[in-house]
């Protein structure tokens, strides 16, 4: 019996220690130091983006997404066709590149009429640079002069209307609210002197 005991317990010590040799095989042959294992990544912001040509493309409300306030409407689509044509570029360096043309849309807060022209600086598109934080979700526009969608919008109101047209921003932060290889929905808000916040909307799309 003691004869018995003894190789009982030897056969089911090594039947413990097969167990975790099996399992230790497997986790190798599916981890193998992670060079088996496919990580497929999101979408890059990297690229060249436009404007995108539909109705709403840039909207104002006052709630994210919303454009209860004001939606660009499909015949001012066609008016702003100066604007819709402006790309930006986002280099894999974290550079940004504003590409306006010989003409763009242009605000009264810019001297003009509200209608097409040329580029007045600082806004008048150049080399910049850029930051993005998947993870939060972030886009930070750097240099005076460098915006996604309306020069006009910043984090602390809108040049012109709440905040001196002559100090505009060294860096405006967005929200990547959806990114996919055709198209982005970028966002930025701000609270208004009266205490409202406004939340604006851009609808771009990748060339």
């Amino acid at each position: 019996m003691m004869t018995l005991g003894k190789n009982f317990n030897t056969m089911k010590n090594k039947f413990y220690v097969g167990l975790i040799a099996l399992a230790l095989i497997a986790f190798t042959a599916c981890d193998n130091g992670n060079q088996d294992v496919d990580i497929i990544p999101g979408p890059s912001i990297v690229g060249t983006w436009t404007m995108a040509p539909v109705a709403n493309s840039l909207a104002v409300g006052p709630a994210p997404g919303s454009s209860e306030w004001w939606g660009i409407s499909d015949a001012d689509v066609t008016t702003r066709a100066c604007f819709y044509d402006d790309t930006w570029t986002f280099g894999e360096d974290g550079s940004l590149t504003i590409n306006m043309g010989a003409d763009t849309w242009l605000e009264g807060w810019q001297g003009g009429g509200d209608s097409c022209g040329a580029p007045v600086a600082p806004f008048n598109g150049g080399a910049y640079s850029y930051s993005y934080n998947e993870s939060s979700q972030t886009l930070t526009t750097n240099g005076v002069g460098a915006f996604i969608g309306l020069p006009k919008v910043t984090n602390n109101g809108e040049l012109g209307n709440h905040v001196d047209a002559g100090n505009p921003p060294s860096s405006v932060d967005y929200t990547v609210f959806s990114l996919t290889e055709t198209s982005a929905e970028i966002r930025i808000s701000f609270v208004d002197g009266g205490g409202t916040t406004v939340h604006w909307t851009y609808l771009l799309e990748r060339q």
